[in-house]
Protein backbone atom coordinates (compact mmCIF):
# COMPACT_ATOMS: atom_id res chain seq x y z
CA UNK A 1 0.00 0.00 0.00
CA UNK A 2 1.44 3.25 -0.75
CA UNK A 3 0.77 6.20 0.94
CA UNK A 4 -0.09 10.10 -0.35
CA UNK A 5 -1.02 12.67 2.48
CA UNK A 6 0.19 15.56 0.21
CA UNK A 7 -3.10 16.74 -0.25
CA UNK A 8 -3.28 20.85 -1.59
CA UNK A 9 -2.15 23.27 1.58
CA UNK A 10 -3.04 26.43 -0.12
CA UNK A 11 -4.99 26.08 -3.42
CA UNK A 12 -8.10 28.38 -1.95
CA UNK A 13 -7.97 31.45 -4.18
CA UNK A 14 -7.53 33.80 -1.67
CA UNK A 15 -7.17 37.45 -2.69
CA UNK A 16 -4.67 39.27 -0.23
CA UNK A 17 -3.23 42.62 0.14
CA UNK A 18 -2.60 45.00 -3.06
CA UNK A 19 -4.06 43.43 -6.00
CA UNK A 20 -6.23 45.46 -7.65
CA UNK A 21 -8.14 48.51 -7.02
CA UNK A 22 -11.69 46.91 -6.62
CA UNK A 23 -9.98 45.41 -3.31
CA UNK A 24 -7.91 48.14 -2.33
CA UNK A 25 -11.06 50.03 -1.18
CA UNK A 26 -13.33 46.90 0.14
CA UNK A 27 -13.17 46.23 4.00
CA UNK A 28 -12.52 42.22 3.26
CA UNK A 29 -9.08 42.19 3.74
CA UNK A 30 -6.83 39.76 5.14
CA UNK A 31 -4.51 41.41 8.14
CA UNK A 32 -1.59 39.72 6.35
CA UNK A 33 0.97 41.19 4.07
CA UNK A 34 0.91 40.59 0.41
CA UNK A 35 2.56 37.57 -0.11
CA UNK A 36 6.26 37.81 -1.77
CA UNK A 37 6.27 36.83 -5.46
CA UNK A 38 8.53 34.01 -6.48
CA UNK A 39 10.63 33.92 -9.06
CA UNK A 40 9.85 31.33 -12.32
CA UNK A 41 6.28 31.85 -11.12
CA UNK A 42 3.63 32.24 -14.37
CA UNK A 43 3.14 36.18 -14.32
CA UNK A 44 1.81 37.67 -17.80
CA UNK A 45 1.01 34.82 -18.78
CA UNK A 46 -1.88 34.90 -21.16
CA UNK A 47 -3.86 31.21 -20.83
CA UNK A 48 -6.45 30.24 -23.25
CA UNK A 49 -6.07 33.42 -25.32
CA UNK A 50 -7.98 35.12 -22.20
CA UNK A 51 -6.85 34.84 -18.81
CA UNK A 52 -3.55 37.11 -18.11
CA UNK A 53 -2.19 36.06 -14.94
CA UNK A 54 -1.26 38.75 -12.38
CA UNK A 55 -0.36 37.95 -9.17
CA UNK A 56 0.58 34.48 -7.25
CA UNK A 57 -1.88 33.47 -4.54
CA UNK A 58 -0.39 30.24 -3.00
CA UNK A 59 0.85 26.97 -3.73
CA UNK A 60 -1.13 23.43 -3.16
CA UNK A 61 -0.08 19.86 -3.10
CA UNK A 62 0.49 19.72 -7.15
CA UNK A 63 -0.58 23.20 -8.00
CA UNK A 64 -0.36 26.75 -8.62
CA UNK A 65 -2.93 29.35 -7.73
CA UNK A 66 -2.69 32.92 -9.65
CA UNK A 67 -4.93 35.98 -9.17
CA UNK A 68 -5.99 36.47 -13.24
CA UNK A 69 -7.74 39.02 -15.43
CA UNK A 70 -10.46 37.79 -17.94
CA UNK A 71 -9.76 40.46 -20.78
CA UNK A 72 -12.93 39.10 -22.04
CA UNK A 73 -15.21 39.83 -19.57
CA UNK A 74 -12.88 42.28 -17.69
CA UNK A 75 -13.39 40.46 -14.13
CA UNK A 76 -11.15 38.97 -11.52
CA UNK A 77 -10.16 35.29 -11.31
CA UNK A 78 -8.08 32.61 -9.69
CA UNK A 79 -6.32 30.31 -12.12
CA UNK A 80 -5.21 26.76 -10.70
CA UNK A 81 -2.17 25.78 -12.53
CA UNK A 82 -0.19 22.71 -12.27
CA UNK A 83 3.26 23.03 -10.78
CA UNK A 84 6.18 23.26 -13.18
CA UNK A 85 8.44 20.30 -11.46
CA UNK A 86 4.81 18.10 -12.10
CA UNK A 87 3.81 19.24 -16.10
CA UNK A 88 5.85 16.23 -17.35
CA UNK A 89 4.16 13.60 -15.23
CA UNK A 90 1.13 12.28 -16.70
CA UNK A 91 -1.01 10.91 -13.89
CA UNK A 92 -0.38 14.22 -11.95
CA UNK A 93 -2.22 15.92 -15.65
CA UNK A 94 -4.64 13.38 -15.81
CA UNK A 95 -5.79 13.86 -11.71
CA UNK A 96 -5.99 17.74 -12.59
CA UNK A 97 -8.09 17.32 -15.70
CA UNK A 98 -10.40 14.80 -13.78
CA UNK A 99 -10.61 17.70 -10.87
CA UNK A 100 -11.89 20.24 -13.88
CA UNK A 101 -14.24 17.84 -14.91
CA UNK A 102 -15.79 16.86 -11.47
CA UNK A 103 -16.04 20.45 -10.63
CA UNK A 104 -17.59 22.08 -13.27
CA UNK A 105 -20.58 20.18 -12.57
CA UNK A 106 -21.19 21.46 -9.04
CA UNK A 107 -22.84 24.50 -8.99
CA UNK A 108 -24.31 25.43 -6.11
CA UNK A 109 -23.53 29.20 -3.79
CA UNK A 110 -21.65 27.12 -1.25
CA UNK A 111 -19.29 25.88 -3.70
CA UNK A 112 -16.47 27.22 -5.24
CA UNK A 113 -17.83 27.80 -9.04
CA UNK A 114 -15.37 26.43 -11.32
CA UNK A 115 -15.49 28.84 -14.51
CA UNK A 116 -14.03 26.30 -17.29
CA UNK A 117 -10.78 24.34 -17.98
CA UNK A 118 -8.54 24.15 -19.89
CA UNK A 119 -4.81 23.06 -21.14
CA UNK A 120 -2.00 25.93 -22.47
CA UNK A 121 -0.14 25.87 -25.50
CA UNK A 122 2.85 24.17 -23.68
CA UNK A 123 0.51 21.55 -22.49
CA UNK A 124 0.00 22.29 -19.26
CA UNK A 125 -3.52 21.91 -17.73
CA UNK A 126 -5.43 25.14 -16.05
CA UNK A 127 -8.89 25.27 -13.93
CA UNK A 128 -10.44 28.60 -13.52
CA UNK A 129 -12.08 29.68 -10.76
CA UNK A 130 -14.41 32.47 -9.14
CA UNK A 131 -12.33 34.60 -7.12
CA UNK A 132 -12.51 35.04 -3.75
CA UNK A 133 -12.62 37.50 -0.79
CA UNK A 134 -11.68 35.97 2.80
CA UNK A 135 -9.73 33.16 4.43
CA UNK A 136 -9.78 29.06 4.95
CA UNK A 137 -11.20 28.15 7.93
CA UNK A 138 -8.03 26.90 8.36
CA UNK A 139 -6.33 30.41 8.81
CA UNK A 140 -9.37 31.21 10.80
CA UNK A 141 -8.70 28.75 13.57
CA UNK A 142 -5.12 29.11 13.70
CA UNK A 143 -5.77 32.72 14.67
CA UNK A 144 -8.46 32.68 16.61
CA UNK A 145 -9.00 28.75 17.95
CA UNK A 146 -12.40 28.39 17.91
CA UNK A 147 -15.43 30.50 16.92
CA UNK A 148 -18.62 31.41 18.90
CA UNK A 149 -21.38 29.20 19.03
CA UNK A 150 -23.81 31.75 17.07
CA UNK A 151 -21.47 32.71 14.84
CA UNK A 152 -20.60 29.32 13.73
CA UNK A 153 -23.49 27.40 13.38
CA UNK A 154 -25.29 29.18 10.36
CA UNK A 155 -21.78 28.71 8.56
CA UNK A 156 -21.50 25.15 9.30
CA UNK A 157 -25.59 24.44 8.18
CA UNK A 158 -23.76 26.43 4.71
CA UNK A 159 -20.84 24.10 4.83
CA UNK A 160 -23.34 21.22 4.74
CA UNK A 161 -25.90 22.44 2.45
CA UNK A 162 -22.64 22.85 -0.46
CA UNK A 163 -21.83 19.36 0.46
CA UNK A 164 -25.08 18.13 0.20
CA UNK A 165 -24.64 19.70 -3.67
CA UNK A 166 -21.45 17.57 -4.42
CA UNK A 167 -23.21 14.61 -3.60
CA UNK A 168 -26.14 15.37 -5.38
CA UNK A 169 -23.96 15.61 -8.55
CA UNK A 170 -22.49 12.38 -7.90
CA UNK A 171 -19.13 13.18 -6.48
CA UNK A 172 -17.07 12.38 -3.60
CA UNK A 173 -14.95 14.84 -2.26
CA UNK A 174 -12.40 12.87 -0.23
CA UNK A 175 -10.60 15.78 1.18
CA UNK A 176 -12.42 17.55 3.95
CA UNK A 177 -10.84 19.84 6.35
CA UNK A 178 -10.52 23.63 7.44
CA UNK A 179 -8.15 23.95 4.50
CA UNK A 180 -10.91 23.59 2.05
CA UNK A 181 -13.45 25.49 3.41
CA UNK A 182 -13.36 28.96 2.45
CA UNK A 183 -14.88 31.52 4.26
CA UNK A 184 -16.06 34.54 2.88
CA UNK A 185 -16.57 38.50 3.88
CA UNK A 186 -14.84 40.37 5.86
CA UNK A 187 -12.24 39.08 8.18
CA UNK A 188 -13.40 37.78 11.72
CA UNK A 189 -16.77 38.07 10.13
CA UNK A 190 -17.42 36.02 7.45
CA UNK A 191 -20.80 35.78 5.89
CA UNK A 192 -20.63 32.96 3.66
CA UNK A 193 -18.94 29.58 3.12
CA UNK A 194 -17.53 28.01 0.22
CA UNK A 195 -16.20 24.56 -0.42
CA UNK A 196 -13.32 24.81 -2.64
CA UNK A 197 -10.13 22.33 -3.65
CA UNK A 198 -11.83 18.89 -5.79
CA UNK A 199 -8.12 17.69 -5.73
CA UNK A 200 -8.91 14.75 -4.16
CA UNK A 201 -12.98 14.39 -5.89
CA UNK A 202 -13.99 11.45 -7.03
CA UNK A 203 -17.23 9.99 -8.76
CA UNK A 204 -19.40 8.29 -6.51
CA UNK A 205 -20.73 4.83 -7.88
CA UNK A 206 -19.70 1.07 -7.62
CA UNK A 207 -16.31 2.03 -9.67
CA UNK A 208 -14.96 4.62 -6.92
CA UNK A 209 -12.69 1.44 -5.71
CA UNK A 210 -10.74 1.07 -8.67
CA UNK A 211 -9.95 4.86 -8.73
CA UNK A 212 -7.93 4.43 -5.31
CA UNK A 213 -5.34 1.99 -6.53
CA UNK A 214 -4.12 1.00 -2.71
CA UNK A 215 -3.36 4.67 -2.14
CA UNK A 216 -4.25 6.27 1.18
CA UNK A 217 -5.10 9.97 0.28
CA UNK A 218 -5.98 12.89 2.38
CA UNK A 219 -5.03 14.63 5.28
CA UNK A 220 -4.29 12.43 8.42
CA UNK A 221 -6.56 14.41 11.32
CA UNK A 222 -9.57 14.51 9.09
CA UNK A 223 -9.46 10.56 7.49
CA UNK A 224 -12.45 8.66 7.31
CA UNK A 225 -11.71 5.15 8.87
CA UNK A 226 -12.21 3.67 5.39
CA UNK A 227 -10.18 5.99 4.03
CA UNK A 228 -6.88 5.02 6.47
CA UNK A 229 -7.11 1.69 5.14
CA UNK A 230 -7.54 2.68 1.56
CA UNK A 231 -11.15 0.89 1.30
CA UNK A 232 -13.83 2.49 -1.26
CA UNK A 233 -14.87 5.81 -0.22
CA UNK A 234 -18.37 7.23 -0.32
CA UNK A 235 -21.07 10.18 1.01
CA UNK A 236 -20.54 9.05 4.66
CA UNK A 237 -16.57 9.20 3.81
CA UNK A 238 -16.79 13.05 3.63
CA UNK A 239 -19.46 12.77 6.51
CA UNK A 240 -17.00 12.01 9.11
CA UNK A 241 -14.74 14.15 7.49
CA UNK A 242 -17.49 17.15 7.82
CA UNK A 243 -17.73 16.05 11.68
CA UNK A 244 -14.60 15.99 12.60
CA UNK A 245 -14.60 19.97 11.38
CA UNK A 246 -17.00 20.76 12.74
CA UNK A 247 -15.70 19.40 16.50
CA UNK A 248 -12.65 21.84 15.49
CA UNK A 249 -14.65 24.71 14.22
CA UNK A 250 -16.93 24.79 17.51
CA UNK A 251 -13.52 23.56 20.31
CA UNK A 252 -10.54 24.42 18.87
CA UNK A 253 -9.48 20.98 19.35
CA UNK A 254 -9.21 17.94 17.40
CA UNK A 255 -10.96 14.88 18.69
CA UNK A 256 -7.53 13.06 18.12
CA UNK A 257 -4.36 14.62 18.49
CA UNK A 258 -0.95 12.75 18.37
CA UNK A 259 2.36 13.53 16.52
CA UNK A 260 2.19 9.64 16.04
CA UNK A 261 1.01 9.23 12.51
CA UNK A 262 0.21 5.21 13.57
CA UNK A 263 -1.41 6.07 16.61
CA UNK A 264 -4.06 8.25 15.04
CA UNK A 265 -4.79 6.18 12.05
CA UNK A 266 -5.73 3.86 14.60
CA UNK A 267 -7.56 5.93 16.64
CA UNK A 268 -9.79 7.12 13.35
CA UNK A 269 -10.51 3.19 12.87
CA UNK A 270 -11.20 2.56 16.72
CA UNK A 271 -11.36 4.95 18.98
CA UNK A 272 -14.85 6.96 19.67
CA UNK A 273 -14.94 10.55 19.54
CA UNK A 274 -14.88 12.55 22.85
CA UNK A 275 -17.92 14.82 23.84
CA UNK A 276 -17.70 18.37 22.88
CA UNK A 277 -18.72 19.52 25.69
CA UNK A 278 -15.82 18.30 27.71
CA UNK A 279 -14.35 21.16 25.87
CA UNK A 280 -16.71 23.98 25.64
CA UNK A 281 -19.49 23.62 27.87
CA UNK A 282 -22.09 26.27 25.48
CA UNK A 283 -22.30 23.54 23.18
CA UNK A 284 -25.93 22.26 23.08
CA UNK A 285 -26.25 18.22 23.80
CA UNK A 286 -28.29 18.09 20.45
CA UNK A 287 -25.60 19.18 18.62
CA UNK A 288 -22.73 17.34 20.16
CA UNK A 289 -24.85 14.28 19.18
CA UNK A 290 -24.85 15.35 15.75
CA UNK A 291 -21.22 15.36 15.28
CA UNK A 292 -20.84 12.46 16.95
CA UNK A 293 -22.93 10.19 14.81
CA UNK A 294 -21.25 11.81 11.73
CA UNK A 295 -17.94 10.66 13.22
CA UNK A 296 -19.05 7.04 14.05
CA UNK A 297 -16.46 4.48 12.97
CA UNK A 298 -18.93 2.12 10.88
CA UNK A 299 -20.28 3.93 7.74
CA UNK A 300 -23.72 2.06 8.26
CA UNK A 301 -23.67 3.98 11.78
CA UNK A 302 -23.48 7.55 10.72
CA UNK A 303 -26.05 9.32 9.16
CA UNK A 304 -26.68 7.99 5.73
CA UNK A 305 -26.44 11.07 3.15
CA UNK A 306 -25.69 14.86 3.82
CA UNK A 307 -29.66 15.23 3.60
CA UNK A 308 -30.31 13.46 6.72
CA UNK A 309 -27.46 15.45 8.73
CA UNK A 310 -28.64 18.81 7.39
CA UNK A 311 -32.53 18.26 8.94
CA UNK A 312 -30.75 18.05 12.24
CA UNK A 313 -28.63 20.85 11.98
CA UNK A 314 -31.67 23.20 10.89
CA UNK A 315 -33.73 21.58 13.71
CA UNK A 316 -31.00 22.43 16.15
CA UNK A 317 -30.89 26.43 14.62
CA UNK A 318 -34.69 25.90 15.05
CA UNK A 319 -34.57 25.38 19.29
CA UNK A 320 -35.10 21.70 18.91
CA UNK A 321 -33.41 19.74 21.45
CA UNK A 322 -33.35 16.56 20.10
CA UNK A 323 -32.19 14.85 17.12
CA UNK A 324 -33.18 12.48 14.87
CA UNK A 325 -29.60 11.09 14.31
CA UNK A 326 -28.76 7.55 12.76
CA UNK A 327 -29.35 3.96 14.37
CA UNK A 328 -26.40 2.00 15.44
CA UNK A 329 -26.56 -0.88 13.36
CA UNK A 330 -23.37 -2.32 13.91
CA UNK A 331 -21.80 -2.77 17.68
CA UNK A 332 -19.75 -2.32 18.79
CA UNK A 333 -18.72 1.03 16.58
CA UNK A 334 -15.68 -0.22 15.15
CA UNK A 335 -14.25 -0.22 11.54
CA UNK A 336 -13.93 -3.29 9.80
CA UNK A 337 -11.60 -3.30 6.64
CA UNK A 338 -13.62 -4.25 3.65
CA UNK A 339 -10.61 -5.80 1.92
CA UNK A 340 -7.79 -8.09 2.76
CA UNK A 341 -5.42 -4.84 2.44
CA UNK A 342 -7.34 -3.20 4.77
CA UNK A 343 -7.23 -6.18 7.23
CA UNK A 344 -3.70 -6.20 6.94
CA UNK A 345 -3.18 -2.39 7.21
CA UNK A 346 -5.33 -2.48 10.72
CA UNK A 347 -3.27 -5.29 11.75
CA UNK A 348 0.34 -3.47 10.79
CA UNK A 349 -0.63 0.16 12.30
CA UNK A 350 -2.14 -1.78 15.50
CA UNK A 351 1.09 -3.68 16.01
CA UNK A 352 3.39 -0.38 15.44
CA UNK A 353 1.42 1.71 18.16
CA UNK A 354 1.14 -1.54 20.73
CA UNK A 355 5.06 -2.09 19.75
CA UNK A 356 5.71 1.51 20.76
CA UNK A 357 3.76 0.93 24.23
CA UNK A 358 5.25 -2.04 24.85
CA UNK A 359 2.11 -4.42 24.68
CA UNK A 360 1.18 -8.02 23.04
CA UNK A 361 1.05 -8.20 19.26
CA UNK A 362 -2.08 -8.23 17.72
CA UNK A 363 -2.61 -11.32 15.63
Amino acid sequence: MSADWSAPEASAPCLRGRLEPEFRESDCRSPHPPRVLRAGTDLGRLLGERYVVLDWIGRGGMADVFLARDVLLGQLVAVKILAKELRGIGAHRDRMLREAELAVAVEHENVVKTLEAGIAVDGTPFIVLEALVGETLHDYLERNCAMPLAQALPLIRQLAKGLRAVHASGIVHGDIKPKNVFLCGPINEPDNVKLIDFGLARPSGPDIAALDQETIAGTLEYLAPEQAVADALDERSDIYGFGVIAFRWLTGELPFETHLGTQLLVHQLTSPAPPMSWLCAEIPPALEALVLVAMRKAKENRYQSMDALLFDIEEIEAGEKVIVGAPVVTYPDTYLPETELGRRALVALQNACHERMRLPRVA
